[in-house]
């Protein structure tokens, strides 16, 4: 009962509007011509700076690598699917891993049939999580071509949303998360 007497209190002085007046809100100030133009310039600039950054992300010549140091982590989001997904499919948590599939000792012939058979029995019309082993290239003299091949490939397949380096208990720098619409 306070609350009214409160109320009716810091009300005392209000009247109410007289039958057909409209209350008027205060003309909005519009921008002159200079500060539009400069508002303009700043939009652009920013435009440009964007592009310019997802350009040297889309062609940079580390194939999907993260731009870290001494990591070898990889990772790619296809153009439209949102940035969340990618940072979910990193946790390793949200989507769960329907198959694995090991290359290692693979030539990259037979590797990107490997990929292409998983990709055929995936179940259609929803998104898949695929668990790729495709090692460090620790033990091989030319490097972890296996790796970059994979990494590349799976970039060309259009059924692949995402793909992001593994957690360390499902091998880390050496297997990917591949999340796939079937």
């Amino acid at each position: 009962m306070t609350d009214n007497i409160d109320f009716k209190q810091a009300m005392r002085d209000v009247r109410p509007l007289k039958k057909g007046a409209t209350a008027t809100t205060p003309a909005l100030r519009q921008p002159n011509r200079t500060l539009r133009a400069q508002i303009q310039n700043r939009a652009l600039q920013s435009a440009a700076q964007m592009d310019e950054t997802e350009a040297r992300q889309n062609n940079s010549s580390n194939g999907g690598q993260s731009h870290e140091p001494g990591d070898d982590k990889l990772f790619f989001l296809r153009n439209g699917v949102q940035k969340k997904i990618l940072r979910e499919l990193k946790k390793g948590t949200r989507y769960r891993v329907q198959d694995s599939l090991d290359l290692h000792g693979l030539t990259q012939l037979q590797a990107r049939h490997e990929i292409d058979a998983a990709f055929h029995d995936l179940a259609p019309d929803q998104l898949n999580c695929l668990l790729i082993i495709h090692g460090k290239g620790l033990h091989s003299t030319s490097g972890a071509t296996l790796k970059e091949f994979t990494a590349s490939y799976l970039k060309t397949l259009p059924a692949v949303k995402a793909y992001c380096s593994a957690q360390q208990r499902d091998g880390g720098s050496g297997a990917l998360y591949v999340l796939v619409k079937g």
